[in-house]
């Protein structure tokens, strides 16, 4: 058995998405986890990067990605009862394409689309038919990416790369935080009139995304515990904050010409910069010589990485030193490649 799982970047709607009814754009890209899955004597998972090779069996310390991920597929199953499983299958896991050749993260969602392929791949082995896989893989990768990164996260990240292409993500009341909603995601009972939505997103021209190193790391579980605490001790200046940042991104994507996609581009930093200051993450990103800056902005939960959103019909620019273009992915997981 073999598939593959392209990354994902949130090009706008930082924060927001962790919010019910918050707005943000995201794009898979053409950079993929590759999975494979062989007979063996147990269960053994071994993932592979840049100057990275490790192993996991199941009561082995360390490694909490993969046993988070085994975790939440048995308890699906026992929820679903399907009883326990004694999988006999070697899984490998190459996330190489998305750290770059020193090892070091390109920010394309490395961890959730390692965990949307590990969920698959765990769920094929138990010889959990196609459709129900395939219906149950989302939940069980949002319950465990969820629980890796301590109970946070909106799970655009895994939608993205199941789904592959462009789309408006729409944060849900599920979505949120940890606990019982956790636990609700993985077993398939939470409500859907509340739920998070995807719709894919085609515009008549998509931009050319350039990717460059940001100024400081940043730990994004860390970011959104400091934006949760921020929500709680000032709720009217958070309702303000999602209420304009929805209101940025839909004004960038109903944009029918390059001047008033920069315009709201330009409002729109203007409200994640103000947040990033307001909660001690800073959204401020300096553009690389030979881009324009009108176009960047800092991508994700701080300044660790920006993106230049480079307008149709600007002809490709001359890419400074350490910048990195993304390529789209119209395809999410693809079995058999």
């Amino acid at each position: 058995m073999r598939l593959s799982v392209p990354g994902n970047l949130l090009l706008l709607g930082e924060y927001a998405v962790l919010e019910e009814g918050g707005l943000g754009l995201a794009m898979a890209v053409e950079r993929r986890v590759r999975v494979a899955a062989h007979p063996w004597d147990d269960l053994l998972i071994q993932g592979s990067r840049p100057g990275v090779a490790v192993s996991w069996a199941p009561g082995d310390a360390g490694q909490p990605l993969f046993a988070a991920v085994h975790d939440a597929v048995l308890s699906w199953m026992s929820a679903t009862g399907r009883g326990a499983c004694e999988w006999r299958t070697r899984i490998t896991v190459d996330s190489t394409a998305l750290f770059s050749a020193e090892g070091r993260k390109l920010g394309l969602g490395s961890s959730a689309a390692v965990t949307v392929g590990l969920a698959c791949a765990l769920l094929d082995a138990a010889s959990v038919p196609g459709a129900l896989r395939d219906s149950a893989a989302p939940g069980i990768a949002l319950a465990a990416h969820r629980a890796l990164q301590g109970g946070v996260g909106s799970g655009y990240d895994i939608t993205c790369s199941l789904s592959g292409g462009t789309g408006i993500f729409r944060g849900g009341e599920g979505m949120r935080v940890g606990g019982a909603r956790n636990e609700a995601a993985v077993n398939g009972t939470s409500s859907t009139d509340r739920s998070p939505a995807w719709e894919p997103w085609k515009p008549r021209a998509f931009p050319t995304v350039l990717l460059f190193p940001g100024l400081s790391p940043v730990a994004t579980p860390d970011a959104i515990r400091r934006y949760l605490q921020w929500r709680e001790a000032n709720p009217h200046a958070a309702r303000e904050f999602l209420d304009a940042s929805n209101r940025r991104v839909m004004e960038f994507l109903r944009a029918d010409a390059a001047s008033s996609a920069l315009s709201a581009l330009a409002a729109y930093k203007r409200v994640s910069v103000d947040l990033g200051d307001a909660i001690g993450v800073s959204a401020r990103i300096t553009a690389p010589e030979g881009l324009d800056p009108e176009w960047c902005k800092s991508l994700g939960a701080g300044n660790e990485l920006g993106v230049c959103l480079v307008p149709p019909g600007a002809g490709p620019p001359q890419l400074p030193a350490g910048v990195l273009p993304a390529e789209l992915s119209v395809r999410g997981v693809l079995w058999g490649d």
